[in-house]
């Protein structure tokens, strides 16, 4: 016996101006909730609580907050491209196939990179508050110690112990 072919539900018609604004709210809303379902987005929303409230106690700047919700932000769209991209895979190829394979393991490595990045980045800001190790400043007292300059096209350093204190010059010639 031969089944029939599903049913084709017609096209929504195009929607403009205000209300197509209302419309790709509803259509964000409506790929929260399919991307709710999902264990991994739920699993990285408490990281982000966990992330925020790791912050709090280190008591870091504000800019630092607004880049761990920018990465956080930036987790999510990546997720939800992840998702979207598994179910077409998956509607395209209901059995198991080398391409469809390569697909979800490629969309769960730029899953990674983005955690990954997040994960360097609360490494970074803890170093900073609970080590005192400050990246900027400590990049500031190489430029000073290794002070690079140009002659005849190549890059040479003068080093801060070649300056003569009395005079305020440099007391060997850089060659």
């Amino acid at each position: 016996m031969k089944s029939s072919p599903p049913e084709r539900i017609p096209k929504p018609a195009r929607v403009t101006g205000l209300a197509h604004l209302l419309a790709a709210q509803s259509y964000s809303l409506s790929g929260f909730r399919r991307l709710w379902r999902e264990t991994a987005f739920r699993h990285e929303i408490i990281l982000f609580i966990a992330a925020l409230a790791w912050c709090c106690f280190l008591a870091v700047p504000v800019v630092e907050y607004a880049v761990l919700t920018g990465l956080f932000f930036l987790l999510v769209s990546v997720e939800a491209l992840n998702t979207a991209i598994e179910c077409i895979v998956d509607q395209v190829s209901p059995d198991w196939a080398e391409f469809a394979k390569d697909a979800k393991d490629l969309c769960s490595l730029a899953v990674m990179g983005v955690l990954l990045a997040i994960g360097l980045f609360l490494a970074v800001i803890t170093a900073n508050q609970l080590l005192g190790f400050d990246l900027a400043q400590n990049g500031q007292r190489f430029r000073q110690r290794h002070d690079m300059c140009l002659f005849d096209g190549r890059v040479r350093f003068r080093h801060s112990h070649h300056i003569n204190p009395i005079k305020g010059s440099y007391a060997h010639p850089v060659s």
